[in-house]
């Protein structure tokens, strides 16, 4: 039998594994089209927004943030954690993100963190939660309240980094954000 079509796990085949592990494969034009709509938008906000970027919040070469502040006294702090299989993506590309809620008072961090094959899969997480404690700890200095943390992006590491942050404060709410048609306007 053919390697490819041999059923490896609960019923599917290789082939079937690797088109659910990379739905990006799935999207026509999202490399073509969608990316760079994005890095466009997300050139202009940066160029207007009052952000702070590639903040350090730890050792490794990609553990750097961008930051962008609302006009006024913040209502919250949202944390955007891009998604990419652990292996692919870049802050650069999603800092549009920040803007609406920019707009409605929120404080915004977008964070890089090593990837695979770089780092091993279990040390992505604490990168993240690396992140949110440097936000804490300068939270003084980038006038952040820290008692409205909001976790928003690829949804396996923000859902990770929001149950670990809301067992140890009772603070971090998960904000499930998917990239849809919408997006496109």
């Amino acid at each position: 039998m053919d390697k490819e079509l041999e059923k490896v796990f609960k019923g599917l085949t290789r082939s079937d594994l690797e088109v659910q592990y990379m739905l990006r494969n799935t999207r026509p034009g999202y490399e073509e089209k969608d990316i760079p709509r994005w890095l466009e938008q997300s050139e202009l906000f940066r160029a207007k927004a009052n952000g702070r970027l590639d903040l350090t919040y730890g050792p490794r070469p990609r553990n750097k943030l961008d930051f962008f502040a609302p006009k006024g006294l913040p209502v919250g702090l949202v944390l955007y954690i891009h998604g990419g299989y652990w292996q692919r993506g870049d802050k650069s590309v999603y800092s549009f993100i920040a803007e609406p809620f920019v707009r409605r008072g929120y404080s915004v961090a977008v964070m890089n963190y090593q990837m695979c094959p770089d780092v091993r899969l279990t040390e992505i997480a604490p990168q993240a939660r690396n992140a949110v404690k440097w936000l804490w700890r300068n939270a003084d200095e980038l006038d952040i309240i820290c008692n409205n943390l909001n976790i928003m992006g690829g949804i396996r590491l923000a859902g990770i980094l929001q149950l670990k942050c809301s067992l140890r404060t009772g603070h971090a709410r998960l904000m499930i954000y998917r990239k849809t048609s919408s997006m496109q306007r």
